[in-house]
This record gives C-alpha cells, sequence and structure tokens, in this order.
C-alpha cells in the first residue's frame, strides 16, 4: 500500500465531508484555476463520512489531498484523507473488519477507519483492535 501520489491540490475536510452522499454524486473542486471533478460515491468516502479516525492508534484525519496514482494510474484524481502524526502525513484507509479474503463482504456493516499503519499491519487478519494496538507495541511502531 505504499503508493505514490500526484497531488494536485489541498482541501479541507468540512469542503469534502457534507457532500459525500448516500447516492452517486460528484463534487466540483476549482483548484489553481483547474476543474476538477470528482466522485464521491465510493465506499471508503462513505466510511470516512462515519468516522475520521483510526479506530487502533487514535490517527485524526484532517485533511484531504486531491492526487492521482503516479506511474501509469489511470482515472481522475480522487481524494485521500490524511492525518499529521509526528509532522509526516498518514494515509487513512477503509478496512474490511472481516477480510475479504477470509469471507467478508462489502458493506458498511463490515468497514472502519484505519491508518495505512494500522491496517498494514492487520493485514488480511481477523485481528482485534486489541491485537493491533499489541502488535504495534511488538514493533515498535510508534503513535
Amino acid at each position: 500500500m505504499n503508493q505514490q501520489y500526484i497531488i494536485h491540490g489541498f482541501v479541507a475536510i468540512e469542503e469534502v465531508l457534507p457532500y459525500i452522499p448516500d447516492l452517486k454524486s460528484k463534487i466540483f473542486l476549482d483548484w489553481e484555476k483547474k476543474e476538477w471533478i470528482v466522485n464521491l460515491d465510493s465506499d471508503r468516502l462513505r466510511c470516512f463520512r462515519q468516522n475520521i479516525i483510526c479506530v487502533v492508534c487514535g490517527a485524526q484525519g484532517s485533511f484531504f489531498l486531491l492526487e492521482k496514482q503516479k506511474n501509469g494510474g489511470v482515472g481522475k484524481p480522487h481524494l485521500n484523507l490524511y492525518s499529521m502524526v509526528d509532522g509526516k502525513r498518514v494515509m487513512l484507509t477503509k478496512d474490511h473488519i472481516k477480510p475479504r479474503s477470509r469471507g467478508g463482504k462489502d458493506n458498511a456493516n463490515n468497514f472502519q477507519t484505519m491508518c495505512i499503519t494500522c491496517n498494514s499491519l492487520k493485514g488480511s487478519k481477523t485481528l482485534t483492535i486489541q491485537e493491533i494496538k499489541d502488535l504495534r507495541i511488538k514493533r515498535g511502531v510508534r503513535k
């Protein structure tokens, strides 16, 4: 999950969260005199609408970046949610509580917000939040 992105703009949380719909919708962002059409119809963004805090370490999303994947990334730019931890950007992700590889479903009841660090530690395992916290300690991962 260590993807590289081209940053096209900074977007404040309050400019996005209220507009994440239950149905298909798009947001128009004007940044540096470019207009971007960003699709807000994603399970990931709806997960963030419910909770912008990592359920394990408490990293709180504080801004979105309008980004596009480097190295041949296809499609239009999308919004990624970030927290600042020790002066560094940490991406927040949508985690499947019960991993899809273990029969977990793609529905809101099976989603939770995790920072990329905690989500990487969990991987495709079925772990409790406490077990992931213990892994962080065992591996010496700071907040």
